[in-house]
């Protein structure tokens, strides 16, 4: 039997993994809220990319090990 938690794991990881930018983007439009930059200025670092992309393939792993294992 799966886990609950597989599934939230496997879907959230799979967007993160795939769309890593857009993903990106929309955290940074959330960081500029209350800040002086514009909402349509920010633009996602190229390190919060690929933490976003690596964060997606873990949390992935993590839903695959959870779906299996537990």
């Amino acid at each position: 039997m799966a886990s609950p938690a597989a599934i939230p794991l496997l879907l959230v990881g799979a967007a993160a993994a795939v769309w890593p930018y857009e993903l990106a983007l929309w955290q940074e439009r959330w960081d500029s809220i209350g800040s002086k930059r514009d909402y349509g200025d920010v633009e996602p670092a190229e390190w919060r990319v690929a933490v976003t992309r690596a964060g997606g393939v873990l949390a992935v792993l993590g839903g695959v090990a959870a779906w299996a294992f537990l």
